[in-house]
């Protein structure tokens, strides 16, 4: 397993405690657009923020909302499966 994914799933061990998760992510990857398709369908459960950082890179931190943190693990693997699903989406247009 590599270190990145290992940081990943500790932080996911934190989400139904209440705790943020920060996602990486590679605008190469993920276009601006679908990061923010991720963030207005998933509004409602999740407080969402977006910086954007040198080299193409940005950083999604997701806190799901306490009305919802008994299904946090799921919230937030429906949201990385939303942002790539839409990544490929994109791409094969």
């Amino acid at each position: 397993m590599t270190e990145t994914a290992k940081k990943i799933l500790a932080q996911l061990s934190n989400v139904a405690n209440g705790a943020g998760v920060i996602l990486p992510l590679s605008l190469a990857v993920y276009p601006r657009s679908t990061i923010c398709a991720a963030i207005e369908a998933f509004s409602e459960s999740c407080e969402l923020q977006l910086d954007e950082y040198r080299d193409g890179h940005a950083l999604l931190g997701v806190r799901v909302k306490s009305l919802h943190t008994s299904d946090a693990h799921s919230i937030v693997g429906e949201l990385q499966n939303f942002l790539l699903r839409s990544a490929v989406e994109l791409n094969e247009t």
